[in-house]
């Protein structure tokens, strides 16, 4: 059944947006804020997409995909979790970025190869609307893939300048911060209608406590 396919895929975006905390963590513990906040986007893009599949299952199968628990660092070297950050050398963190990326490369391509496998298994079975969902979830993967290679091929082309790539954090940190208040822009007015307070009264935490 199809639906088999929407719970391994559903398994697989859990195990994925665990992945972009992790990513996001290593990434804030060296400091790289731009790579940091790129990873909270991808999560919470993900995470979007997810209830999107969840919301597919459900009214398309009448099924709902239940969660599992995705242990941190699985796929991340652990030795992450035991280094202080004020002792962490120059060379330290320049071989650690490029162990990030490459990683994160290795890991979106499986992705894609698994979300590519399962498409081609749903129009073998002419099982035209699940076909057409995943397909779009692998084009999604495949957007992405082209970036991370894309930021490889340029990072090798200036020989993994850390001076270079420190100076393009705050770039990147201000490109995704945009990218993540324009994905809920429309949430938020209307949002406490309910309330006894009106909506643009309201102070959110996200609001009170804003990304620097």
């Amino acid at each position: 059944m199809s639906i088999k396919y929407l719970e391994h895929i559903n398994y697989n975006y859990s195990k994925a947006i665990q992945f972009h905390k992790d990513l996001f963590s290593v990434f804030e513990l060296l400091y790289m804020r731009g790579f940091s906040q790129f990873h909270i986007y991808q999560c919470t893009m993900e995470t979007k997409i997810q209830e999107k599949l969840k919301k597919f299952a459900i009214n398309m199968y009448h099924k709902i995909l239940a969660e599992e628990y995705i242990k941190p660092f699985e796929n991340i070297d652990p030795k992450f979790l035991s280094i202080n950050r004020m002792d962490i050398k120059s060379s330290e963190t320049c071989n650690s970025i490029k162990y990030l990326w490459k990683l994160y490369r290795d890991y979106e391509a499986k992705n894609l190869e698994l979300y590519e496998s399962y498409a081609k298994q749903l129009n073998d079975k002419n099982d035209v609307v699940a076909y057409d969902f995943i397909k779009n979830i692998a084009v999604n993967v495949s957007v992405e893939l082209q970036h991370i290679n894309n930021t490889i091929v340029a990072y090798n082309a200036m020989d993994w300048d850390l001076a270079q790539i420190v100076a393009e954090q705050d770039t990147i940190h201000e490109r995704y911060l945009y990218l993540i208040r324009e994905m809920y822009k429309n949430y938020n007015i209307g949002h406490h209608f309910n309330s006894l307070v009106d909506a643009e009264s309201r102070v959110s935490v996200l609001d009170k406590y804003p990304d620097n």
